[in-house]
């Protein structure tokens, strides 16, 4: 699941991490790099044998080596069938590198290894002489094998040439046994954060930035990854808990209703794939409503703009269905809401299976979104006995979430140290219906237990807005 903008990665393996395959839509063409390795594939085809290159840049780390070697099945899909990354010197010591090059399945394709993270100077140099004589015995073998090793030390890459040359001659290399790379030039670092930012569903203004200030900020970044270090240290410093003067707990706003069409009302107003709430959906939704101008008139300060504090607090929204709100209420609600619900048969056991198909039992579990519709179309009665339950939401607001909770906990859930109503913001002039702690990291949870008539994108996108705005106003990032 893609997270917040906090955290936008500036290295490749965190790229991959947070975009998935998705990563692959960042990469930028980089012409005279690939120009170079088109050349070194004709040789190794017509040499028929395996090559290997080493490659360098002057800047060393964030210059992009690495994803320019994943990059080659993107850009020369004629020539790469597979890049592989070699197992870390952890888990692969090198006297097993050999065996791991031959295990690999012939391919009509070349298969490029990825040898990042081998840079080491503490082999002997008896110890790497063995190693190169197995390799070039493998390449020697392998005329779809293709090994490219970045480094940031030259002097490493020239001995290991050295030695290699004494063992085997040139045979394994192409024309420039050290290729220096060109790297992305400075024109094109936008393009891969504009890249990211579109996968992601990310925009500047999340993080209370402008293309002008990241202008500002990166100019005279040696290398891609220094301008998106450059990049994610300001986003940090944007949520960085001693210049905001508080600790923005995590809010959930969790939405009941009795209306089977209740997820797809969230879904409408989150980022596609995740709980997140999208601001301009938000918005969209809510045009002429008087939080929503109350909001458009704070968006002209970045600071203060809905995008931000949407990000700031990683506001989600989770939904529950009414038959879940139903069963807690009868295993675990006082007396008189019990009541509401006696047509509905008390059974703990169907209880739990119902609170652990939701929204709210899954996140709290830290699972992703699950896209599928599951789970059967509850009886009449039961939709009867939340529409009792819910005309008294306003009233029996804490007993019905005190429910819920507990249920979620029987069945299993993640939250732990569960508080109710508890008081928040600068001031303590905030009333939180639930706080609640997932993997050590407090949340606090909205509950709003909504008629069918209201279960729709209009006055759920107001009630977001509105609590949104409390948060806004009670934690001193807005004015009333």
């Amino acid at each position: 699941m893609i997270k917040s903008i906090q955290q936008l990665p500036s290295r490749y393996e965190p790229l991959v991490k947070t975009l998935g395959e998705s990563a692959q839509t960042t990469f930028v063409e980089q012409a005279q790099d690939l120009a170079a390795l088109r050349t070194l594939f004709a040789q190794l085809k017509s040499a028929n044998q395996g090559k290997w290159m080493f490659l360098y840049h002057p800047s060393q780390s964030g210059a992009g080596k690495t994803t320019f070697i994943h990059s080659l099945g993107v850009f020369l899909p004629e020539a790469v069938g597979e890049v592989k990354r070699l197992p870390t010197p952890s888990s692969l010591k090198p006297a097993d590198i050999p065996r791991f090059l031959d295990a690999i399945p012939l391919s009509s394709r070349a298969t490029v290894v990825n040898f990042d993270q081998h840079e080491s100077l503490y082999y002997s140099e008896d110890e790497y002489r063995s190693l190169l004589v197995q390799i070039n015995a493998v390449l020697r073998n392998r005329s779809d094998l293709l090994i490219l090793w970045p480094v940031n030390d030259l002097v490493f890459g020239e001995r290991l040439v050295g030695l290699q040359r004494t063992i085997g001659g040139h045979s394994a290399f192409g024309a420039s046994p050290i290729y220096r790379m060109a790297g992305l030039s400075s024109a094109q670092y936008g393009t891969v954060l504009e890249r990211i930012l579109k996968v992601a569903n990310w925009a500047l203004e999340d993080a209370a930035l402008d293309w002008g200030e990241i202008a500002s900020i990166t100019s005279g970044a040696e290398n891609i990854g220094g301008y998106l270090d450059r990049v994610q240290a300001t986003i940090a410093a944007r949520f960085d808990v001693g210049r905001l003067g508080f600790s923005p707990p995590k809010l959930v706003f969790v939405l009941s209703s009795g209306k089977r069409e209740v997820r797809d009302v969230c879904r409408n107003l989150r980022r596609a794939d995740s709980y997140y709430l999208e601001a301009s959906r938000l918005l969209m939704y809510t045009k002429r409503s008087n939080v929503a101008e109350w909001w458009q008139e704070r968006n002209t300060v970045l600071t203060t703009g809905l995008p931000y504090v949407v990000a700031l607090f990683d506001a989600q929204l989770l939904a529950i269905s009414g038959s879940s709100v139903v069963h807690a209420v009868l295993n675990f609600g006082p007396d008189d809401l019990a009541a509401l619900g006696q047509s509905v048969q008390r059974n703990l056991g169907n209880a739990k299976k119902v609170i652990a198909s939701t929204e709210l039992h899954e996140f709290s579990l830290g699972q992703a979104v699950d896209s599928r519709e599951y789970g059967l179309v509850a009886q009449e009665e039961t939709l009867e006995a939340y529409a009792r339950i819910q005309e008294l939401s306003k009233t029996k607001h804490r007993a019905i979430n005190a429910a819920v909770m507990r249920l979620v906990a029987e069945a299993g859930g993640g939250f732990s140290n569960v508080q109710l109503e508890q008081a928040a913001g600068v001031a303590q002039g905030l009333v939180i219906d639930v706080t609640a702690e997932r993997d050590g990291v407090e949340h606090a949870i909205e509950f709003h237990h909504k008629a069918d008539r209201e279960t729709d994108s209009n006055p759920v996108a107001i009630y977001a807005l509105t609590k949104l705005k409390e948060y806004a106003i009670n934690y001193g990032l807005a004015g009333p």
